[in-house]
């Protein structure tokens, strides 16, 4: 709208009063309020600038919203052409813009789309701040770089690995955005998988010596006890098949898969590596102070330090102690919460049928949905057969006659200009040419001479 408010005046050489006007936002000076809404509805452009509401054949509207389209042509690789000038350009600039304290919010081809994928992205990089964590407590736990490395590692590959079977296997090429967060979700039960077989293989050094038999023991021991956690959790994934909704179903297949290869994954690896580490820590047995893999000689080490400290076996067995004697107490507390909690998440609770809304509050698409309801869609705005209107318009010659082809009947715009110093109260007459028609039954006509000079005129 601001284009038909402040077009450019095309004034010829030695003129004064411009011959047409371009609506192209160019301006200087803005045009009556009334005259640019004329414009605007003679080019067809209200049903995409104003909301529904706004306008009509009001003279004086006003409207809190308006809506601004734009069309661009690229004649060699347009997808690609499109979506970096998209990203690079548009979408940065226009990005939490506020001009003159009208919040300023953007939507085209693709643009929900890249937005989305921006929203996905910022929250792979929060699984990044995650992945570090459970490096941390995975080097905590296990005291062994090289297992917390390779563990982390083989979860993460777990879930490339999964995408490509279940994408054989039903055909799928397209990966849905929440499929991405698997990520967080792999992680975090891969670790539990890799906490069970360190501890197992830690207990194996008590029980035996043989390196073969401690294998096969952590083997039995470890995979018996994850498989039965990863099992669980899998098919509750995969029980969302029964479910009509295509997204669910393909988010649940692919998470059961990624719980499955994770725990195969590091069922093959783990085992491996636990012994590649005791034969490398035995080699280096004669120096080493703290080793979690280590052969006889350490093995003895760990046995002798690893007593639990005065303070924290006092304090568990307090705990344990007061957990035994209030036994009854704390199964009824924990009963009467369970059943509490039940009643009222069926009293209170209600269910909301309504398709989840992933987009935060206050994002630009969050706002554009709330805006953008008050308007018609750009495919009832742009209907079939529509055709840009012209950039231009004449303005009619101030001095032609009313019986001319460039006459006021002829002309769409007419150009007035008056003294500013002039009383508010001032009417603006245009001056035209003689009437061939005579002045009728008047005996006298009024005229206006304006003169114009680059310094002060005398009567």
């Amino acid at each position: 709208f601001a284009n038909y408010v402040f077009p450019s005046h095309g004034v010829a050489t030695g003129a004064l009063v411009p011959s047409n006007l371009t609506f192209d936002g160019k301006g200087g000076e803005p045009l009556d309020l009334e005259v640019a809404l004329k414009k605007v509805r003679e080019h067809g452009l209200e049903t995409i600038l104003f909301p529904r509401d706004c306008c009509g054949d009001d003279h004086s509207p006003s409207t809190l919203r308006l809506r601004s389209a734009f069309r661009f042509e690229f004649l060699e690789h347009p997808g690609d052409v499109w979506n970096s000038f998209a990203q690079d350009v548009v979408m940065p600039y226009a990005r939490g813009k506020v001009i003159g304290g009208a919040k300023v919010y953007y939507d085209g081809t693709s643009f929900l789309g890249m937005e989305m994928m921006a929203l996905v992205m910022g929250d792979i990089t929060m699984a990044g701040g995650s992945i570090c964590f459970v490096l941390f407590y995975l080097l905590f736990h296990t005291r062994n770089l090289l297992v917390s490395c390779v563990s982390l590692l083989v979860m993460v590959v777990s879930v490339p690995l999964s995408w490509v079977i279940f994408s054989f296997a039903s055909g799928v090429s397209s990966l849905s955005l929440a499929s991405l967060l698997s990520l967080f979700l792999v992680v975090g039960l891969g670790s539990d998988v890799v906490f069970v077989y360190v501890d197992m293989w830690r207990q194996s050094t008590k029980l035996m010596e043989d390196e073969m038999q401690r294998l096969l023991w952590t083997c039995k021991q470890a995979s018996k006890a994850s498989f039965a956690t990863t099992a669980t959790t899998s098919v509750s994934f995969f029980a969302n098949l029964c479910s009509v909704i295509k997204p669910l179903r393909e988010f649940g297949v692919f998470m059961g898969l990624c719980v499955v290869m994770v725990w195969a994954m590091l069922s093959l690896v783990l085992i491996p590596l636990f012994l590649v580490e005791a034969r490398c820590s035995r080699r280096r047995c004669c120096t080493c102070s703290r080793c979690n893999f280590c052969g006889d000689c350490c093995r003895r080490r760990q046995s002798q330090r690893r007593k639990p400290g005065r303070l924290s076996a006092l304090a568990l067995r307090v705990y344990v102690q007061g957990l035994y004697r209030a036994r009854r107490c704390c199964f009824a507390m924990w009963i009467i919460i369970a059943i509490t909690a039940l009643v009222w998440a069926v009293a209170w609770v209600q269910v909301d049928t309504d398709i989840p809304d992933v987009i935060p509050a206050g994002h630009n698409q969050d706002g554009l949905k709330k805006a953008a309801s008050s308007f018609l869609s750009f495919k009832e705005a742009f209907y079939f057969g529509y055709r840009v209107s012209p950039l231009t318009a004449d303005v009619c010659s101030p001095f032609a006659s009313s019986s001319s082809s460039s006459g006021p009947a002829a002309c769409a715009l007419h150009w007035c200009e008056i003294d500013r110093r002039e009383e508010a109260n001032t009417t603006c007459r245009c001056l035209r040419g003689a009437e061939t028609s005579g002045c009728g039954a008047a005996t006298q006509a009024n005229v206006v001479l304006r003169l114009v000079s680059p310094s002060p005129v005398t009567a």
